[in-house]
């Protein structure tokens, strides 16, 4: 249960609450512009990743614009104290336990929250608006198996279905559209629904993605307990879409081939029946890509945000993340042929040692030729 910068994977809880308090659809134009926050300064730091187009909410989603997304949380409240409590109050209504202050720059992932966290808020996507309770242990059975006892997850209602939905269909347009499209370098089972959601911090400290099918949520966070280990800052290796997410799809790849795991991939993510039809969002004409997702755009380094951070607030800055599909290398080096079984001992590595072979009838010379 590890806290650490989640990055932009906070983006679409935030566009949850637009949608489900203020009003937003996928289609509501926002505005890809550095926003003021009186008394607490400029999100995002600086320009440099604002490219001031206006653009469908959807398309901000996709392509992760920090600078739409700030405009989004001031669109919460003028006043940026306000506007972050409110976001707040609604992630504790996803049972967030996190510690979380009231700052804007929350709302591109200055914050820090475990996996298991971001995990629970998520099911509301996939749960139709119900927010359900991760558990590890769904029954007991005795060595007959019979059953001894059952668990059911806690469910409760924390947005609309037709919001959920709503958020699907924008996350859905990360990988056909934007930092997640890399996903289809790796195959996943044709028709298979897939909604995610991508996030880098700085440096590259932190990778993640979150995603889901109908029928099947799971998340991947790469890093280092010291965030001073991580990968080359000049590489975007480091990404969320190129560390995180192939471990999330070759897990949804080994799942949906497992037939004990039951999952039908045809399965479609359920419309609601108040909506007239389903949502059409226009992905064209987005933006130029500037440096990836984020575009080097995030939460600010500290240095950034003297005003915003509170003191005991690490702020990384989201790092570059492309939207580029980069095919996986296929390993083709041959492995060597392991030894026998031999007994770990703690703190030393044990290498079997080579037989020695005694020919009392002829001494050949081996050391030629190798």
């Amino acid at each position: 249960n590890t806290k650490r910068q989640v990055g932009s994977t906070i983006k679409p809880l935030l566009y949850s609450l637009a949608i489900e308090e203020a009003g937003f659809t996928p289609n509501t134009t926002v505005y890809d512009n550095q926003q003021n926050f009186s008394g607490y300064g400029m999100v995002p730091a600086t320009t440099k990743t604002c490219t001031g187009a206006a653009m469908p909410m959807a398309l901000a989603l996709a392509k992760s614009r920090n600078c739409a997304t700030a405009y989004i949380m001031k669109q919460m409240d003028n006043d940026g104290g306000r506007g972050a409590r409110r976001f707040i109050d609604f992630l504790r209504k996803c049972d967030m336990q996190a510690k979380l202050q009231e700052y804007p720059s929350i709302a591109i992932g200055a914050c820090e929250i475990s996996l298991y966290e971001m995990m629970q808020a998520y099911s509301m996507f996939p749960g139709r608006g119900f927010n359900a309770k991760p558990m590890y242990i769904t029954r007991i059975e005795d060595r007959n198996g019979n059953v001894l006892a059952t668990f059911t997850p806690h469910r409760k209602e924390v947005i609309s279905d037709v919001t959920a939905y709503s958020v699907i269909k924008m996350m859905e347009g990360v990988l056909t559209n934007g930092t997640g499209a890399g996903i289809w370098a790796y195959d996943p089972p044709a028709g298979m629904s897939m909604a995610g959601k991508t996030g880098t911090t700085n440096d590259n400290a932190d990778a993640w993605f979150l995603g889901y099918t109908p029928q099947l949520l799971a998340g991947g966070w790469v890093g280092a307990d010291d965030r001073i280990i991580r990968f080359n800052t000049e590489s975007k290796n480091g990404e969320g879409g190129r560390a995180a997410m192939p471990i999330w799809a070759y897990f949804m790849n080994k799942a949906a081939a497992d037939p004990n795991c039951g999952i039908d991939t045809k399965t479609a993510f359920v419309k609601p029946d108040v909506m007239p039809g389903d949502i059409q969002i226009d992905f064209s004409g987005a933006p130029p890509i500037l440096d990836g997702e984020g575009e080097g755009m995030g939460t600010g380094k500290r240095g950034d945000y003297e005003i915003d951070v509170p003191k005991d607030i690490r702020i990384e800055d989201i790092g570059p993340e492309s939207d580029t599909p980069v095919a996986p290398k296929k390993d083709t080096k041959k492995l060597p042929t392991p030894p026998g079984n031999i007994p770990p001992r703690q703190g030393k590595a044990i290498m079997q040692k080579k037989p020695v072979i005694k020919d009392t009838k002829e001494t050949k010379d081996t050391t030629q030729d190798q």
